[in-house]
């Protein structure tokens, strides 16, 4: 499991980033401090997150089962506080939804907000404490 870990991210890592959503950009490989939330944040907080150093907001678009209505807030104030963004789902393992519907719900989400979407984040894990599912 370890070795296949290892393969993904190595093959991960030698990809060159395709550019993920409109707005600033964080190059691929240079994070150096970001934020991971589904949490409604106001733009005056992300600029002073800005101003100690982070440059990118993972924003949880697609969590518990179905689409986040405060992701396309949480993007909208990340680009106006100069930050990249990047787009998280969390698939639920448990679902009546297939992972393409749920892949589906976050797209449409994210489009019927004017935000356009070329990659996304999935959290994959094991049915596990970890996971918060059993």
């Amino acid at each position: 499991m370890r070795l296949i870990l290892l393969l993904v991210c190595i093959v991960v890592a030698s990809c060159e980033r395709i550019s993920q959503v409109s707005g600033p950009k964080a190059a691929w490989g240079n994070y150096a401090y970001g934020i991971d939330t589904k949490d409604a944040i106001s733009a005056y907080t992300l600029k002073c997150l800005k101003k100690h150093k982070y440059n990118t907001v993972f924003i949880r678009t697609y969590d518990e089962g179905e689409f986040d209505r405060n992701a396309p807030y949480i993007f909208w104030n990340a680009i106006e506080a100069g930050l990249g963004t990047e787009v998280v789902m969390v698939p639920d393992a448990l679902s009546r939804n297939s992972g393409g519907k749920q892949f589906a719900e976050l797209y449409h989400g994210m489009k019927n907000n004017r935000i356009e979407v070329d990659m996304v984040w999935v959290q994959v894990c094991f049915l596990t404490v970890a996971c918060g599912i059993l």
